[in-house]
């Protein structure tokens, strides 16, 4: 029995329809139990010592249709020759996308979220023959209820005196956004010569196996702030326009964190992590004060994202200039 199954689009949305037509060829009379399709969205992570790979599989949603029961519910032969079915799914709304995204296909991550459909047909004797046909989810009005959306203001760092603090604007925001930060460094509490600090957005991808999280880094753009001469600095980060949406997903999460490190001439280097939360385009941003320090209107280099004088259109930092003033 040689299954083919095929679906007429690739790429989905949430509330779609998804067409598929499934072609069984049968060489002789086989006697079958029943012959379903469907679709499934599961959580996937690996792990692979080297020697052993280790899986976990969660599947959270499936949808069945029939395509052949035998007619006492039991068993039934499917004569030899070439059968075609047909079967329709409408996504679920409200699902989150797939992860990694098909641009992204093809990289190694520790956890997946990913969707099939799927053709199976169940024989009295022997295994079940089946066939996938793999589906990219893609949601423009996905905002995640599991994410954790806390609030954050200023973040200290050192042990006892505070030494560095990272304040952000916000702690939600959309492909493409923009985080506005402002990094304060005391260096009287540093004790020894600043070198560098350096800012940093981060995305990374977490698989649960083997009773421990793994985790790879998906992006990372980070910037040197200086700041040999300076106390503070107001910079800008930004998310890329087609960034992964956070994901808390049982064995696989996808997180964002903007991360500072000051650099210390004779000491360790302090570092600082605030997580943030990335919903996906069509969502709406949950109204959020968080008393940043960063002025309204303030205008950044597009190049490096210091903060730049006011009725300048030149970086002081970096020397860029803008098309408009």
């Amino acid at each position: 029995m040689d299954i083919t199954i095929r679906v007429d689009k690739p790429e989905a949305h949430p509330g779609n329809t998804l067409h598929c037509k499934v072609q069984i060829q049968v060489k002789s009379k086989t006697k079958t139990r029943r012959i379903v399709a469907a679709f499934f969205g599961e959580f996937f992570s690996v792990y692979s010592t080297g020697k052993h790979t280790y899986t976990n599989r969660n599947v959270f949603v499936k949808l069945e249709k029939p395509l052949w029961i035998p007619e006492d519910g039991k068993a039934g032969n499917i004569e030899p020759g070439t059968h075609e079915y047909t079967a329709d799914f409408i996504v679920p709304d409200g699902l989150m996308p797939s992860f990694p995204p098909a641009s992204m296909e093809g990289m190694r991550f520790p956890g997946r979220l990913q969707y099939f459909v799927k053709a199976v047909a169940t024989k009295v004797i022997g295994f079940e023959d089946e066939r996938f046909e793999k589906i990219y989810l893609v949601s423009r009005d996905f905002a995640s209820t599991t994410a954790e959306r806390r609030r954050f203001g200023t973040v200290p760092a050192g042990k006892t005196r505070p030494m560095a603090s990272l304040t952000l604007d916000r702690s939600t925001y959309k492909p493409g956004g923009m985080i506005q930060c402002k990094v304060v460094v005391d260096k009287q509490a540093a004790s020894c010569k600043i070198q560098d600090a350096v800012l940093s957005i981060r995305n990374k991808c977490w698989g649960w196996v083997e009773n421990a999280w793994h985790v790879e880094d998906v992006w990372r753009d980070e910037y040197s702030l200086g700041m040999v001469d300076s106390s503070s600095k107001d910079f800008t980060l930004a998310i890329p326009i087609d960034a992964c949406p956070t994901l808390y997903g049982g064995n696989v999460k996808v997180t964002w964190d903007v991360h500072l490190d000051v650099k210390l001439a004779l000491a360790m280097d302090a570092h600082l992590t605030v997580p943030v939360v990335v919903i996906s385009s069509g969502a709406s941003l949950p109204v959020e004060d968080m008393g940043t320090d960063v002025e309204p209107g303030v205008r950044f280099c597009r190049s490096c994202g210091t903060v730049l004088e006011s009725g300048s259109n030149k970086c002081a930092f970096c020397g860029d200039v803008l098309d408009e003033p």
